[in-house]
Parts: C-alpha cells; sequence; structure tokens
C-alpha cells in the first residue's frame, strides 16, 4: 500500500506540474491520482490497526475507492497519449 500511494502521489504531483505548464491533463486524472495516495494511506493505518488487535480486514471500501479513482486517471491519461 506504501508503494502504490507514493506512486500515486509523484503521479499527482506531476500531472498538476503539466497542467501549469499548459499541458491539457483533465482535471479528474490529478484529482483521482491524489484520491489514490490518500486512500492508500488511509489502507495502511487500517491494516495496522488490525494486524496489531489480530483481526482481519478486507479493506472492501477503500478497494471500491482506489478502483473508481482508478478509472479517473488512467483512462483519460491513455487516452492522451494514443
Amino acid at each position: 500500500m506504501r508503494q502504490l500511494g507514493a506512486n500515486f502521489e509523484l503521479l499527482a504531483h506531476y500531472l498538476q506540474w503539466m497542467r501549469e505548464q499548459g499541458f491539457g491533463i483533465p482535471v479528474q486524472a490529478h484529482a483521482g491520482a491524489h484520491r489514490i495516495a490518500s486512500e492508500t494511506m488511509v489502507m495502511q493505518c487500517r491494516l495496522a490497526r488490525a494486524l496489531s488487535r489480530g483481526r482481519r480486514e478486507l479493506c472492501e471500501a477503500s478497494f471500491d475507492v482506489v478502483e473508481d479513482a482508478y478509472e479517473h486517471v488512467v483512462p483519460p491519461l491513455a487516452n492522451i497519449v494514443y
């Protein structure tokens, strides 16, 4: 989760920089990347708390958020490239 969040945080910063430079990066792509980065931090905390308590945590709600945000990041960026 940590690596996934770090990668999307870096992507969010890069997309914001590209927008500032005048590239046609959709706002939802930047927001989605930032959302994934934030939600993976939430998942890390949930997993750490569950492990410390000896419980099982599937993070289903967080995976739903990440999946939804991913759809706002990758397909729009792929359309720009292709």
